[in-house]
């Protein structure tokens, strides 16, 4: 294990003084509204990833994969060493403080170590509000022990500008890939020079959608180490639901080829966003879409698929079940 850890290397979060793996493991993988995993796969996936030296693990209340991360903590000899992060769209005060209680009461842990505002957008901060209710339940639960970090995720280059003067937002995970694709407010330009802001003002910085939701399945290993070269990342989340996926990211992250057989196999998984025929057009996947990537077309949700970045939050918004996620050989 310590092998692995010096291999795979540790990175401090800022001001937090959680020590990361370059690598952090993204479950919305195997929520129901990706891959669908069984408990039995996750934990094998985790623990896997555990061994060969990753300890953070990404989550949020949206995901709905608690329950993964509690089977898999009760799998390892020793999870003191695990550092999860998730996240709520909670705006007010009694939100966040029962969103933090239900992290901690599914995965059933006395502290989770990182928490925070899940998909801030620029105009939260133009008014006078930004989410203070939800700020301060996180503040309290930090002074109480609950959380050891306070963070905010976005996909706004100017969100994270800002975030870099607020004293209280220890880690911030923006959203990055070497084509822009997805970044809001801004270029990706923009995005690097908010992310080299930020980390000079001590601010943890862990990227998401570095492979744009798969968008760049076709080029893995040019995008992961785009992320890899950037020296204000110190961690990158990755979601994935095969071991095939695990030990070829490991590879890159290593500088190693030892698994070059999967690369070919790795770039026909791209995943694009189905809306059946069937759908009524109530609206409720725009409303929730971070990118604007939804339009309404003769009554029906359409997926504008150059702002598209697969993060599936869509399908998660979709009562009747009418967005899925298929791989373009399913189409």
């Amino acid at each position: 294990m310590a092998d692995s850890i010096r291999k795979l290397g540790r990175k401090t979060l800022g001001k937090s003084n959680l020590s990361v793996s370059k690598l952090c493991y993204g479950t919305l993988a195997f929520s129901i509204y990706h891959a669908n995993l069984s408990l039995e796969k996750s934990t094998l996936l985790l623990t896997e990833a555990y061994k060969k030296g990753v300890n953070f693990w990404d989550t949020a209340e949206l995901y709905e994969t608690y329950s993964h991360l509690n089977y898999a903590l009760k799998a390892l000899d020793n999870d003191k060493d695990i550092v999860i992060s998730s996240r709520s769209y909670a705006k007010t005060y009694k939100d966040m403080k029962s969103s933090i209680e239900k992290c901690l009461k599914e995965i059933n842990r006395d502290k989770v170590e990182i928490f925070g505002l899940h998909e801030v957008q620029k105009d939260e901060f133009d008014g006078s509000t930004f989410r203070k209710g939800a700020l301060k339940a996180l503040i309290e639960a930090k002074n109480n022990g609950l959380i050891s970090a306070i963070s905010i995720t976005t996909h706004s280059a100017k969100v994270v500008d800002l975030a870099g003067d607020i004293e209280e937002i220890d880690v911030i995970m923006p959203l990055i890939n070497y084509k822009g694709i997805g970044i809001k407010d801004g270029n990706l330009s923009d995005m690097e020079l908010a992310i080299k802001k930020a980390k000079e003002k001590n601010k943890g910085i862990y990227a998401m959608k570095v492979l744009a939701g798969g968008g760049l399945a076709e080029s893995i290993k040019l995008a992961v180490n785009y992320a890899l070269e950037n020296e204000n990342i110190d961690s990158i989340a990755i979601g994935m639901d095969s071991i095939d996926e695990l030990l070829f990211n490991i590879d890159i992250f290593l500088g190693q080829e030892n698994h070059l057989d999967l690369e070919e196999k790795l770039k026909i998984k791209k995943r694009n966003i189905h809306i059946e025929p069937w759908c009524v057009g109530c609206g409720s996947c725009i409303n929730i879409c971070p990118q604007n990537a939804i339009i309404l077309e003769f009554g029906q949700a359409k997926i504008v698929e150059e702002k598209c970045v697969r993060c599936g939050y869509c399908i998660t918004a979709c009562k009747d079940f009418y967005i899925k996620f298929l791989n373009e050989k399913e189409l």
